[in-house]
């Protein structure tokens, strides 16, 4: 198989396997913290630090809030959980590329 056809094949696979599913499963008890402390960050514009329900929040890694928050301030949309889900989405379809380069 040739390496367009293969780059093609992950990108149909891994866009299927993201893509798909945004808008059918409701929110989950981490996923409903990363957008609380998202909402948090574009309501009190405090971009460096992530917060939930105002204490510092340190256990998880910020780039997926951070993510999260610019396509809320982006859409000035606080609500639409699949909405909210595309840029994971979208780091997540990075990481499939990047780990194929690395063992390529």
């Amino acid at each position: 198989m040739s390496r367009n056809k293969k780059i093609l094949l992950i990108s149909l696979l891994s866009f299927v396997s993201f893509f798909s599913t945004l808008w059918i499963r409701s929110a989950d008890l981490m996923e409903s913290r990363n957008f609380i402390s998202a909402r948090e960050i574009v309501l009190n514009n405090e971009w460096f630090v992530t917060t939930l329900n105002g204490e510092y929040r340190f256990e998880k890694p910020p780039l997926p809030t951070w993510l999260t928050a610019l396509v809320m301030k982006i859409f000035n949309n606080f609500s639409d959980e699949w909405l909210l889900r595309v840029p994971v989405a979208l780091i997540c379809l990075l990481l499939v590329f990047y780990i194929y380069k690395l063992v390529k």
